[in-house]
């Protein structure tokens, strides 16, 4: 918020629970980018073929079938671990529509193609993600709590530039430490922002947002006759 304070604005992310919500959400991009991959590129790969005998068309089925729950999952996790707001997936079905009907508007459904493609590239961005949040929480973390070990008896850290074995150095490097995760957090943070924003395109149908609800037109005042009284 633009009325905080710096202190407040560098070191709130901390105590912000979004901060936590989005290194979750990067650390899962990994395992769940491997699940989506290895099924929809089995599926294709076994239903594609298959066209030709018939059997492939149910395959194709199930498998678009299983990448929309994928996509509402996605969706789901986006807005409960990142905070941003996604659009609905789709318009509210129209009642009594066919299945014919309702498969129609499933493949026409912007929703379907871009939460597929949002699906397949799930595994390379869990890739980056976990190594990102790996490697810029490790190092700080490492500074921090690893001249503890300076109170066990005859252990010092011997680093190639410094050897830390007196309290003014353990304080020193414990404190870089510190700023080093703090700006880490921030980095995490701005990587969640550019995942937000990009399951907010992906994963969600802007035209099935509900439309705002129409003014209510106020009747306009009649006017009053008024009728002289005569003395």
């Amino acid at each position: 918020m633009k009325n905080q304070s710096i202190f407040a604005r560098i070191f709130g992310v901390y105590i912000q629970p979004r901060t936590y919500g989005g290194i979750l959400f990067q650390l899962l991009a990994l395992p769940l980018g491997i699940v989506y991959f290895t099924l929809l590129v089995t599926g294709f790969a076994l239903g594609i073929p298959l066209i030709i005998v018939w059997v492939g068309i149910p395959i194709l089925l199930l498998v678009m079938g299983i990448a929309w729950g994928f996509t509402a999952f996605e969706r789901i996790s986006a807005i409960g671990l990142l905070g941003v707001k996604v659009p609905p997936m789709s318009r509210p079905a129209i009642p009594g529509a066919s299945i014919w009907k309702r498969f129609i508007n499933y493949l026409g459904n912007p929703v379907t193609w871009k939460g597929l493609i949002y699906l397949l590239i799930k595994l390379p961005i869990g890739i980056g993600t976990f190594t990102a949040v790996v490697t810029l929480l490790s190092v700080p973390l490492a500074m921090i709590f690893s001249p503890m070990v300076l109170f066990i008896p005859n252990v010092h850290i011997d680093l190639t530039f410094w050897r830390i074995d007196t309290l003014p150095e353990v304080i020193a490097m414990m404190t870089m430490g510190f700023v080093l995760l703090t700006l880490s957090l921030h980095i995490l943070n701005f990587f969640s922002y550019l995942l937000g924003e990009l399951a907010r395109v992906m994963l969600g149908n802007a035209g099935a947002a509900a439309p705002a609800a129409p003014a209510i037109s106020q009747p306009a005042s009649m006017p009053i006759e008024t009728q002289e009284q005569t003395v």
